[in-house]
């Protein structure tokens, strides 16, 4: 059986479907990474949120920082699959 290098873009918060999707791949074996929730996170404080709200609503073509994690984590690993549960991607 091969073994496969799988990114999940996804936060995998104890017993979610992200945590649950890369407990059953890795134990069949394939490679799982995931992000770490400050690596994808958004501002928690009101004014932080504020400010990214604006800055995504002027500048819908940057990335968001989960989108800019999962590009990097493609660049640096080149998986075999990309498995998006909720994270949509832009074109």
């Amino acid at each position: 059986r091969q073994r496969m290098k799988v990114i999940i873009p996804n936060f995998a918060a104890v017993d979610s479907f992200g945590d649950n999707a890369a407990t059953t791949l890795r134990a069949m074996g394939h490679e799982v990474q995931t992000p770490a929730l400050d690596r994808i996170s958004t501002p928690q404080s009101p004014v932080a949120a504020v400010v990214h709200d604006i800055r995504r609503k002027a500048f819908p073509q940057l990335w968001t920082r989960a989108e800019q994690w999962l590009v990097t984590a493609c660049r640096e690993s080149a998986p075999d699959l990309v498995l998006c549960l909720t994270q949509p991607l832009k074109d």
